[in-house]
């Protein structure tokens, strides 16, 4: 089966057969320029030069598997549609009419492409397999490989980049606001990182400088707003903490969020929400300035000794409220605070050096992930088996965002891996 983008990708580097175009109404066609790709709404490729018949057209092309489709996606009613001067498809089975009723001319690619590229664009789109390159890259060079490790990984980050973006659209440009939501968001983990995010949008962050002073403060500001303090409590602990919590209530006219929010089923118990939230207050009771030093950390080891804080002897032996468990001290630990830095330092110092214009900013961004350890999970271990390994968190966030938003969405024709496989030697023979 033939998609759009293997159309696209034969328009782009002119992998057809240019000889004798002619329309599907018998006029010929010299294609001057095929445009350059639009990867946002209108049409496929824009500011074409073709020349049809004895006219010179500037304009839109348009790329489908069939003519047909141009109806089946609306094209009709969008205006952004009425510049298109071609429409290229694989069958031409329809007639299109423009809105100004005007037929559309059209060119059949049917028999115009080689058989070899079909024959090596199916390849690349083997469903059974893990990647669907992965009988082929043995014979990859490691400059292609590391070629798409690097376009994923800054694609990873400019797609994280844009929540922040988001963000900070939303709360004026606060970037204290910002980096609270997404530093809380990341502490809740993939189950509780909704919850954390509503607590880190429960208070304004300038209540931290203002109880600077007083980590108690701190520590029963977030405890209360996350709604898990209540009234019958014994252990001094937990009592102070909603006593504190109330006076802070009334002060700063608080409301917590919903004690429902969280969720403790199948979670480890250093994951627990109560573990998170007091190693959070130790980290933010200990550093006033925390987005400034963040924006400016330069290696892993300025960050690690940011977020190395001890919560209060009381979770020594604790888990939850009021119930004892095996002494252990739960500092938050290295593996973890890689995880900020990679989805959240990493991206909120790229976003900085955009929104500053600064690229020594951006690329001390680049250069954290560079200095630390590769993930080890699930996606990086079956790339080991296919002889590919990371050597750092840059490349290990690469081969993750290649897995997931390009080899399992077939996307091989914007990967660099699967545009060296389609050079592969082919037979000019047509289909």
């Amino acid at each position: 089966m033939i998609r759009e983008d293997f159309l696209h990708y034969i328009w782009k580097l002119k992998k057809f057969d240019f000889l004798n175009l002619l329309t599907s109404e018998g006029q010929t066609i010299q294609i001057l320029d095929t445009g350059f790709h639009n990867t946002h709404a209108g049409p496929d490729f824009l500011q074409a030069h073709i020349i049809i018949g004895d006219i010179l057209w500037v304009g839109s092309v348009e790329i489908h598997v069939k003519s047909s489709d141009w109806y089946k996606h609306h094209h009709q009613d969008d205006s952004a549609y009425n510049n298109v001067i071609l429409h290229v498809v694989l069958e031409d089975d329809m007639v299109i009419i423009d809105s100004f009723g005007l037929k559309i001319p059209c060119l059949e690619l049917k028999k115009k492409i080689f058989a070899g590229d079909v024959r090596n664009y199916h390849l690349l789109q083997h469903e059974n397999l893990w990647i669907p390159c992965a009988p082929q890259t043995d014979d990859i060079p490691q400059i292609i490989v590391y070629q798409a490790i690097e376009k994923a990984t800054l694609n990873r980050i400019i797609r994280k980049s844009e929540h922040i973006i988001f963000l900070l659209n939303r709360y004026d440009d606060n970037w204290e606001q910002v980096f609270l939501i997404l530093l809380f968001r990341y502490f809740g983990t993939n189950v509780n990182n909704d919850a954390f995010e509503m607590l880190a949008k429960s208070f304004d962050p300038l209540i931290i400088l203002r109880e600077k002073d007083r980590p108690q403060f701190i520590e029963a500001l977030l405890f209360g707003q996350s709604g898990l303090l209540n009234e019958n409590f014994r252990d001094e602990y937990p009592v102070n903490l909603l006593k504190n919590h109330r006076f802070l209530q009334k002060k700063y006219g608080l409301k917590p969020i919903p004690v429902a929010a969280w969720k403790l089923l199948r979670l480890r118990p250093d994951n627990f929400p109560t573990i998170r939230i007091a190693q959070l207050a130790a980290v933010l009771s200990t550093e006033v300035s925390f987005f400034s030093k963040i924006i400016h950390a330069n290696h892993p080891e300025d960050v690690f000794t940011l977020f190395l804080a001890k919560p209060a002897d009381y979770w020594i032996n604790h888990y939850l409220f009021e119930r004892k468990s095996k002494p252990k001290i739960k500092i938050t630990g290295k593996e973890f605070i890689q995880i900020l830095i990679i989805n959240v330092i990493v991206p909120l110092k790229y976003v900085y050096g955009e929104k500053t214009d600064s690229l020594p900013m951006k690329q001390s961004a680049i250069q954290l992930l560079e200095q630390i350890r590769a993930e080890n999970n699930q996606i990086i271990k079956n790339w080991k088996i296919l002889k590919i390994r990371a050597k750092n968190a840059f490349e290990s966030q690469g081969l993750i965002e290649l897995k997931n938003n390009y080899c399992s969405r077939k996307k091989c024709l914007e990967c660099p891996i699967g545009h060296h496989l389609m050079k592969r030697p082919v037979k000019t023979i047509q289909v």
